[in-house]
């Protein structure tokens, strides 16, 4: 996924994001291309903030947060089945009966609350469902963004929201959009109501 959005970047990279960071894993991939770069992972959840930290420590470049991010400033529940749960969301995940067994209180914030005055070049976006409301989060500073990967798929049914939503958004703010396809980059001009593919990811 990261090599379709370097195309974009080039090598004058210094600010990367990592929204809904996990484990990690799409961090490594932010290292490895640009190591001398400040990266800000964003985790709400306390077992994985604990891990990265630990992964992370001694890294002045790194930053890791234990927030989520939103489009207002509250104290929210995080629904997850186990400790780490990659498929943890603030909204009751209706196709899965077992992802509400565990409940965590997590602080969220708006993103242009913590990141005010610098450019920043890459920002992924994986939160299982909130994803709409992380980027009304980011309004006031959005045109300091150069590129934002924002995963789409079934989580959005349980948020209620629809491709239209990210594809107006994101027209309203003077972006280019593609859909991240197994081998390339398709660029979309126009919406069109076959757009709302909600099959698991995209």
């Amino acid at each position: 996924e990261f090599n379709h959005a370097k195309q974009f970047l080039g090598k004058d990279v210094s600010l990367l994001v990592d929204v809904g960071a996990n484990y990690g894993a799409y961090t490594e991939e932010l290292i490895e291309n640009y190591p001398e770069s400040k990266v800000y992972l964003f985790e709400p959840q306390k077992y994985l903030y604990n891990f990265l930290k630990k992964k992370y420590d001694g890294l002045d470049n790194i930053k890791v947060l234990n927030i989520a991010l939103d489009e207002i400033n509250k104290e929210a529940l995080l629904n997850k089945s186990f400790e780490g749960d990659d498929n943890a969301s603030i909204y009751k995940r209706e196709q899965f009966n077992n992802s509400t067994s565990l409940r965590e209180k997590i602080s969220c914030k708006r993103f242009d609350e913590i990141i005010t005055d610098e450019r920043i070049d890459f920002v992924k976006i994986d939160v299982e469902g909130n994803e709409m409301k992380v980027l009304k989060g980011m309004e006031k500073i959005i045109s300091k963004i150069r590129v934002i990967q924002v995963e789409f798929g079934g989580t959005w049914i349980d948020s209620r929201f629809f491709y239209k939503d990210l594809f107006d958004f994101f027209k309203s703010k003077n972006f280019s959009l593609y859909r991240v396809a197994p081998g390339n980059l398709i660029k979309i001009h126009n919406y069109h109501e076959t757009d709302e593919y909600f099959t698991y990811t995209n």
